[in-house]
């Protein structure tokens, strides 16, 4: 099945954003799927203010991975989405 996964990390380090998404892409490869597109967006405003960690953050690092995968391994990086590395 196709799913776009559209993620959402605090800016400023490029590099935390590039190691989520390559997290992410290793578990849907290590289970069978495939990696139909990968775009970096960029920093956008919020919708509305997130407050995490006593700190209000107005912006996010935008990026879309587009996958097939099994249900399975996309409830995976749904967990795994769901970790904050704080």
């Amino acid at each position: 099945m196709l799913y776009e996964l559209v993620g959402i990390i605090r800016p400023g380090n490029l590099a935390e954003v590039k190691e989520i998404a390559l997290t992410c892409g290793q578990i849907v490869l290590r289970q069978g799927g495939v990696i139909r597109g990968l775009a970096n967006l960029g920093v956008f405003s919020l919708p509305s203010p997130v407050t995490k960690h006593q700190m209000k953050h107005r912006d996010g690092h935008y990026f879309v991975m587009r996958y097939d995968a099994s249900a399975a391994a996309h409830a995976n990086v749904r967990s795994t989405m769901r970790l904050d590395p704080a």
